[in-house]
């Protein structure tokens, strides 16, 4: 038996014309606009007047005797707030109400149910928000515009963003997430999982995110993948999947991840990025500026330039079991050096990857290190491939290189606290001009050159 206090109506359009009973404190429609899509159940609140309903005309309606009534709103689908999903009407301000609403009700979840969502202005997530698609199915299709802003937070709890593709039109200019939040405030907590991203110049754009991760974050055809710069604190990138594509154009190099600014005033921390494929960037990851982070089992595949870009990691960072293909004039699989910044590297780990490079190109190196740069380990380092040298190390500082193999060379020169030992390199190892150096058995029969 159905209760006196519930009356069942068939659209939210029709509501506000509705001549309800004087008992009813719940109304159930059959859909927003039309039947089957939207379909909502709405609680009667002495708190929905003129004012509540300007501000919430897709959930909220005042019936023919003047008694207000709202979408109950801990979760919400997006069709019970108007939008249709059709990839023809603009769908912003109906997905912007429902994620508005979950927040005013304390926090919840949106659903963008399958469906191809227009949206023609970016849709900003409130702290307490979080958004869930269908999977491929949910799509939002966006024009002209950065896609979704992520608002500052201070909750602990996890933000969801999940399961939907954001595929831009007109979009090399425009990001698909964006934080953007100054130093003194944060974005805290949020998860990212399953989204597929198409069509941007940049994927992810990150200033002041906390505590948050990226998981099986796929895109395809961004000039930039990922940036992070200001104060980023302990992100996690996992198991994702980065195609430079190459039918966008951008501003300076396509890049796949880039970490910190040239000049920050606050830098990132902790970034660790781990069993991820980075394919077809100029380079794969620029790490600027930051205080510790790491590499580890990922796939940097088909760049043109570089692999691995580092210019300073106070603090520590660590290199360790990836395999990267370069293939470019000038290219190196992993390049420590400066090139104008504070040479600040410390305790860096390059360890246990594999690089290479298909043919010969000119200046080309596997692993490059120079600039006064400090403290670093390189250990059981595969460098294969006709590099026009494997490994050159030029006025580093407390340079540990053992058990490395190499199909081409090793040049040392104008180092300082050196220890070198049970290398093996096809074409010998070069030593020019070092200062306290430390050997063990090294090159081809046990074999270096000294100039």
């Amino acid at each position: 038996m159905v209760s006196p206090n519930v009356v069942a109506i068939s659209l939210f359009t029709d509501a506000g014309q509705a001549n309800l009973p004087e008992a009813c404190d719940l109304v159930c429609t059959g859909g927003f606009s039309r039947l089957g899509c939207g379909a909502g159940r709405y609680i009667r609140d002495a708190a929905v007047d003129a004012s509540y309903l300007a501000a919430h005309p897709r959930t909220a309606f005042v019936d023919s005797s003047g008694r207000g009534f709202r979408l109950m709103a801990r979760e919400v689908d997006v069709r019970q707030v108007g939008a249709i999903g059709d990839g023809y009407s603009d769908d912003t301000a109906a997905i912007q109400e429902a994620l508005d609403i979950v927040e005013a009700a304390g926090g919840g979840t949106v659903m963008l149910s399958p469906g191809d969502y227009k949206t023609t202005a970016p849709i900003t997530l409130p702290p307490r928000a979080s958004i869930r698609g269908a999977g491929p199915a949910s799509i939002l299709q966006v024009t002209s515009c950065d896609a979704l802003i992520i608002s500052a937070s201070d909750g602990i709890g996890p933000r969801l963003i999940a399961d939907f593709m954001i595929r831009g039109q007109k979009c090399e200019n425009f990001t698909a997430i964006v934080t953007n939040i100054i130093d003194e405030q944060r974005v805290q907590g949020v998860v990212f999982e399953r989204i597929y991203i198409a069509f941007f110049g940049i994927g992810v754009r990150s200033r002041g995110l906390w505590h948050s991760t990226f998981r099986t974050i796929t895109m395809n055809q961004v000039w930039v993948g990922f940036t992070f710069s200001g104060r980023n604190i302990k992100i996690t990138i996992d198991d994702c999947r980065l195609t430079h594509g190459g039918s966008l154009k951008g501003l300076g190099d396509p890049v796949g991840i880039r970490v910190g600014d040239e000049t920050p005033s606050a830098r990132p921390e902790d970034i660790q990025i781990d069993k991820s494929i980075i394919y077809g960037f100029k380079k794969a990851i620029v790490w600027r500026t930051a205080l510790f982070g790491g590499v580890t089992n990922c796939d940097l595949d088909a760049c043109t330039l570089t692999g691995l870009e580092l210019i300073t990691a106070d603090g520590g960072f660590t290199f360790v079991n990836n395999w990267i293909q370069v293939d470019g004039d000038s290219a190196c699989g992993v390049m420590c050096v400066a090139l104008g910044y504070n040479p600040n590297l410390t305790n860096i780990r390059i360890a246990n990857n594999y690089i290479s490079i298909p043919s010969l190109n000119a200046k080309s190196c596997g692993i490059k290190i120079g600039n006064q740069q400090s403290d670093l380990l390189v250990d059981n380092n595969t460098v294969s491939g006709p590099w026009q040298i494997g490994i050159h190390a030029d006025g580093v500082r407390r340079l540990s290189l053992l058990n490395n193999k190499v199909e081409q060379d090793i040049f040392l020169e104008r180092c300082v606290d050196l220890s070198v030992a049970r290398n093996f390199a096809l074409k010998g190892v070069k030593l020019r001009d070092n200062v306290r150096l430390e050997t063990g058995s090294m090159a081809s029969a046990d074999r270096a050159e000294r100039d």
